[in-house]
């Protein structure tokens, strides 16, 4: 039996001839190749999900950031169109009237939001026992996790948080309630 083998280096190329007289008693590697494809699969797969999470997070404060941008457009068009609108009135106008005109004007202020954990302690104090899904929802509702949904694990943390603090209780029932002492001081 012959086995032709090739070496190449930078300056030559050599051909050689090796003859075995004997069969050769190699191990199988087979199925060591097979795990070890396996593996770099497996991790593969990994690192693609993992490229994909942080994706879809990059994403989500992208967006969160374009919101507060839009945000603040919208407020300086609405500032924007309140001047126009006093100025086409010769609300501006100073030189004859003593001083700019007096009018009522209402411009609509962001309220800020209370601290997660007070808006549901008061939440369980005013309505009753709550699921964190209802919790959730309400706090949703107001503003606190934005139009996109989610919020899970932020209702999740905050309600571990006060329920430890001892400020709610999760009941039997599956529902918070908030202590006897919250109760009290609202």
């Amino acid at each position: 039996m012959g086995l032709h083998v090739w070496t190449h280096s930078d300056m030559y190329t050599l051909a050689m001839t090796v003859t075995v007289r004997k069969p050769l008693d190699f191990r199988d590697i087979r199925t060591d190749i097979r795990a070890r494809i396996r593996s770099l699969e497996d991790t593969s797969q990994r690192q693609q999900a993992e490229f994909v999470k942080a994706q879809e997070k990059a994403a989500a404060e992208h967006r969160q950031i374009m919101e507060g941008f839009k945000s603040a457009i919208d407020s300086y068009k609405r500032m924007l169109d309140l001047e126009e609108a006093m100025a086409s009135h010769n609300m501006l106008d100073t030189r004859d009237k003593g001083g700019p005109a007096q009018t009522e004007v209402k411009i609509p202020v962001p309220v800020a939001l209370p601290p997660l954990a007070d808006f549901f302690v008061s939440k369980l104090a005013q309505n009753g026992p709550l699921t964190k899904e209802e919790l959730r929802e309400a706090a949703q509702a107001v503003g606190y996790f934005g139009e996109a949904g989610g919020g899970g694990r932020a209702t999740h943390a905050t309600l571990e948080n006060i329920k430890r603090s001892k400020r709610v209780v999760l009941g039997d029932d599956g529902k918070f309630h908030a202590s006897e002492m919250e109760k009290a001081l609202l």
